[in-house]
């Protein structure tokens, strides 16, 4: 049985006790059971001891990670090469803030996700149940004044009368809505498949651009800060994300001699004046702070389209939904008010 990859923010906080605890002078068994005896879930505290088992059998700390199955590949591929470099500290560090980082990003998106989604189910449920039972009974108090429902109302509550026919298809697509909703809300799986299927559909175009940009930049600074060589860092920051599509176009400039910046600002991977920072810091041997505050600079740009875009979908259905709920009741009042007038 396949185990459950953990949490970003386990995964973060994974990262960096160990990290701690190598810079204490741990060695990485010792840190691995000091982590067990301070974890209280069960499955978790098995599976710190039998990685520690793994290291005492001779295994490095990547190949146990690899074997535990809690860890996605980024882990075991990131710390593969911190073994090989002798940073293993530095990538542990660098892991924890990534995956902070992302757990930051997945709980933003369900945010900004999640409240829209919710209004639009319930609206859309409130609009049903005004044209299926509600605009009956006012067509009913029509025909004991003698009149009939013409015009607008008229035309609705035919409307009305179709979807009562199919109500039962309605109550079930409502109900798979709001199985989707839940399980956006508990699955950072599906959060995950969402948020991948939006990078790919097209990465030009504003905001997704801004969040791919982000993204890059956050792998970029991560591998940076684990002690690669810039080559080596943009060929695992494409592997993190592997829907950059520039990606391949950037590394073909780098064989031909560009310097990361360039062949990044050519590529379009990253906006102008980043990679003209990215060239300073390398020049003044600030590379890895740059690339901290590079991500910084687009991560904020990137928070700030996406809450402008989402900020803008609630008053819009708000309005459009009250707009459509005002004018069935204007349809069937009005009218009706005239009749009433009239007998008086």
């Amino acid at each position: 049985m396949k185990k459950q990859i953990l949490s970003y923010s386990d995964i973060s906080a994974v990262c960096l006790e160990l990290s701690l605890f190598i810079h204490a002078g741990a060695d990485p068994s010792a840190a691995l059971i000091m982590l067990a005896e301070e974890t209280k879930a069960h499955s978790m505290k098995s599976a710190l001891s039998e990685m520690a088992k793994k290291i005492d059998e001779g295994s490095p700390l990547s190949a146990a990670i690899k074997e535990s199955g809690l860890f996605p590949d980024d882990v075991h591929k990131m710390l593969v090469i911190g073994e090989k470099t002798g940073r293993s500290e530095d990538v542990l560090r660098s892991l924890s803030a990534y995956y902070d980082h992302k757990d930051t990003a997945d709980r933003e998106l369900r945010a900004a996700l999640l409240y829209p989604s919710i209004l639009m189910a319930v609206m859309l449920s409130v609009i049903v149940v005004l044209l299926t039972k509600v605009l009956p009974i006012f067509s009913d108090v029509y025909a004991s004044l003698g009149g009939q429902m013409t015009g607008v109302a008229g035309g609705l509550l035919r409307f009305g009368q179709v979807l009562d026919s199919v109500l039962p298809g309605i109550c079930v697509f409502i109900g798979i809505v709001a199985l989707i909703i839940i399980v956006f809300a508990s699955s950072q799986g599906f959060r995950k498949i969402v948020s991948d299927a939006f990078d790919k559909m097209g990465q030009n175009n504003g905001i997704r651009k801004k969040t791919a940009a982000a993204k890059f930049a956050q792998a970029l600074s991560m591998c940076l800060h684990s002690g690669l060589t810039p080559a080596d860092a943009l060929d695992i920051a494409s592997e993190l994300l592997p829907g950059t599509v520039q990606a391949e176009e950037c590394k073909k400039m780098m064989e031909n001699g560009l310097s990361l910046a360039d062949a990044l600002h050519e590529s379009g991977l990253l906006p102008a004046a980043e990679c003209r920072l990215l060239a300073i810091g390398f020049k003044s041997g600030n590379s890895e702070a740059v690339a901290d505050e590079i991500t910084r600079r687009l991560d904020k740009d990137a928070k700030e389209a996406v809450s402008r875009r989402t900020g803008m979908i609630e008053p819009a259905m708000v309005i459009i939904t009250s707009v459509l709920i005002g004018l069935i009741l204007l349809t069937v009042m009005l009218p009706l008010t005239h009749i009433m007038s009239s007998i008086g």
